[in-house]
């Protein structure tokens, strides 16, 4: 199982080239610095805005979550609710986001954001 940064640059360099593999990924972005050998972003990554980080605190209002995960706009507001402090989505969405990711559905942005999501919750299935 690789990092989550890791999955991300698969799903997108192999649209181009379909003989990489995760481990080339892996070699390629630790190699340029883009990730440390664990996984996670580089300073240098992070201040070049080659990676976002997503910082998913308990307490946020709607529109705060909202600027974390855009992606979220689209959708009634009826689908949320607040749990312990976060931001949670109903099972009927979560099931329909699911089926939409596993369908290519999203642009890579939206992708990035439900990965980083669905990644922060833990699998109530």
């Amino acid at each position: 199982m690789y990092p989550p940064l890791v999955e991300q640059g698969f799903h997108f360099f192999s649209k181009q080239n379909s003989k990489l593999t995760k481990a080339d990924i892996y070699n390629f972005l630790v190699k340029n610095e883009v990730i440390t050998p664990w996984g996670d972003p580089t300073n240098k990554a992070l201040q070049t805005g080659w990676v976002e980080e997503f910082d998913e605190e308990q307490g946020l209002s709607f529109s705060q979550f909202l600027t974390i995960y855009p992606i979220f706009s689209k959708f009634k507001r009826s689908s949320f609710m607040n749990v312990d402090g976060f931001w949670e989505i109903k099972v009927e969405l979560k099931e329909q986001l699911l089926r939409q990711l596993g369908q290519n559905f999203f642009d890579e942005d939206e992708e990035e954001q439900l990965q980083e999501y669905f990644s922060t919750r833990k699998n109530t299935d």
